[in-house]
């Protein structure tokens, strides 16, 4: 048993972290931030015409992403993720495990690929604010 103790201690100590306070403690001071930036939770189909930005399951509510679909009957909906898992970071394993986002699957995509995708979105889908925020319907 003395010898496992190390192990169980490890794996105490990972748990922790992985619930509050400990889990802001280490986002703080382990290089991720409190407040989420831009790519966090954008979403881009592997063509790049196409990108979200917000939770899956109201992906097929919005109006862009339904329009994407009829203009691209043939391509992969599928939608991947941006940031990809580091697992080192072990205050996020929870997160990893549990949130809908982590399940999706990960494509790279370069910042100057992203700024093409942007503009591409904004011509496209005529996105008003010039955000890829697509949610109201375009008025006839």
């Amino acid at each position: 048993m003395k010898k496992y103790k190390p192990f169980l201690y490890l794996l105490l100590f990972i748990i922790l972290s992985n619930l509050l306070p400990l889990n802001v403690f280490f986002r703080i001071f382990g290089g991720d931030s409190i407040v989420r930036g831009t790519n966090e939770s954008l979403y881009v189909t592997k063509d790049l015409k196409y990108q979200y930005q917000g939770y899956l399951k109201d992906t097929l509510q919005n109006y862009c992403y339904r329009q994407y679909r009829a203009m691209y009957p043939l391509s992969n909906p599928t939608l991947y993720r941006l940031q990809p898992i580091e697992p080192w970071k072990f205050w996020r394993w929870g997160e990893y495990l549990l949130k809908e986002k982590w399940r999706q699957p990960y494509r790279y995509v370069s910042h100057r690929e992203l700024e093409e995708a942007d503009l591409f979105f904004i011509k496209t889908y005529d996105s008003p604010s010039a955000t890829l925020g697509c949610e109201t319907y375009p008025s006839y």
